[in-house]
């Protein structure tokens, strides 16, 4: 946006914004702040500056380019952030810092103003307006809409039986010509409807989602999907009933089965090897009779020889 001017000082101020459109949770835009002082140095100053509404500021971003940035400090305040210049020197300083979205529909970017203590300064810039929504202008200068409801298929949801948890797992095909911007699953357990949001990466058109804030095992849950593009439209599913139910998870049903034919296993082994040991000893019992040779069949043996 221009800005506004304080002719008599010289002084200029304006405020831009990366981005003004589209601006989608989690979207990093920067924000800069230019004075241009084309008169003599000001002690004194400060630069208010309003943030956003739905936006995060980012402190760790501030970046000052004055030539005596050093000594400018900020303090931040719950409706935007003050900026002193101990003295606001001839020419150029800029100031830039970032934000991030968190929830914005519609939004302006916030005015900035430079006051002085001291001298009779006051000059403000124009704000701009921000939107979660794109826009797009035709070669006549009208306005692109977008009026048609995106489109879904291939609806799952089911109780994940795997899960260590009790959770419904959500599975879902959207599409629309200029791209899904979020699924939102809406869903009651008893009393009350409570929602999870799954916004989309771009070009995104298969989407997965676990929910597991429930309250109470063994009951049914209402649950559907609203489906959103990025120009707002939204499209609904009907409403499904899941039955949600307290099971042992297959993992841990494993586990036992596993530990007890190991544990059987182990005792066939063990009980085998002691078979085979006692089947063992009574095999050497049982030669040492056989092979057990008499005193008194000795001398019958030596008269046999004599005689022979």
């Amino acid at each position: 946006p221009k800005s506004s001017s304080n002719s008599s000082e010289l002084l200029t101020l304006t405020k831009e914004v990366s981005k003004h459109t589209y601006l989608l949770p989690g979207d990093i835009i920067t924000t800069t702040i230019t004075i241009s002082n084309d008169g003599e140095d000001h002690q004194f100053c400060v630069v208010e500056d309003r943030l956003p509404t739905g936006m995060l500021f980012l402190s760790d971003s501030v970046e000052i380019l004055s030539l005596n940035s050093s000594e400018i400090t900020y303090d931040l305040y719950s409706s935007g952030i003050h900026f002193f210049f101990p003295i606001l020197p001839t020419g150029i300083s800029e100031i830039t810092y970032q934000l991030q979205v968190d929830s914005i529909k519609n939004s302006y970017s916030g005015y900035c103003r430079l006051w002085g203590m001291y001298d009779d300064i006051n000059v403000r810039s124009q704000s701009g307006s921000l939107e979660n929504i794109p826009r797009k202008y035709y070669s006549n200068h009208s306005i692109y809409k977008d009026l048609i409801n995106p489109t879904y298929s291939g609806i799952e949801i089911f109780q994940d039986d795997l899960s260590s948890m009790i959770e419904l797992l959500i599975n879902v095909q959207a599409q629309d010509l200029n791209g899904i911007s979020k699924i939102r699953v809406v869903f009651s357990q008893n009393s009350g409807w409570r929602t999870r949001t799954l916004y989309s990466s771009q070009d995104q058109e298969t989407f997965s989602m676990r929910v597991a804030d429930f309250d109470n095992i063994d009951s049914e849950v209402k649950i559907f999907l609203e489906i959103y593009d990025s120009y707002g439209n939204i499209a609904t599913t009907s409403i499904r009933t899941i039955k949600i139910i307290e099971v042992i998870p297959y993992l841990i049903i494993g586990a036992i089965l596993g530990f007890s034919i190991g544990l059987a296993s182990l005792m066939s082994f063990l009980s085998k090897k002691q078979i085979d040991k006692k089947r063992a000893n009574q095999g050497k019992i049982i030669d040492r009779s056989v092979h057990k040779t008499s005193f008194l069949d000795l001398p019958n043996n030596d008269e046999n020889n004599s005689e022979n």
